[in-house]
């Protein structure tokens, strides 16, 4: 996976906020993960595209809405220092 690369790149001093957020992140998608999984799976070149597709974009959608509510609620913790 390509690293993103911008203004915005965490620095180095953020990096143990960095890995709590991203184990939080991870618990709060792991069911979304795994029907992503299973979805993939069970698909083949045939079938990937169309209504499998649009349900990939809805799971990963609300893989990002929860990105977007765990880390207001750890900010709102202060868990974070990151600025909201």
């Amino acid at each position: 996976m390509a690293k993103r690369t911008s203004p915005d790149t965490p620095k180095p001093e953020l990096k143990p906020e960095v890995q709590e957020l991203r184990k939080l992140l991870l618990e709060a998608a792991a069911d979304d993960f795994d029907e992503l999984a299973e979805l993939l799976a069970g698909t083949t070149d045939a079938t990937i595209f169309g209504p499998t597709e649009f349900t990939i974009r809805d799971i990963v959608h609300r893989v990002g809405a929860k990105a977007i509510e765990t880390a207001l609620r750890e900010r709102k913790k202060g868990a974070t220092s990151v600025p909201a």
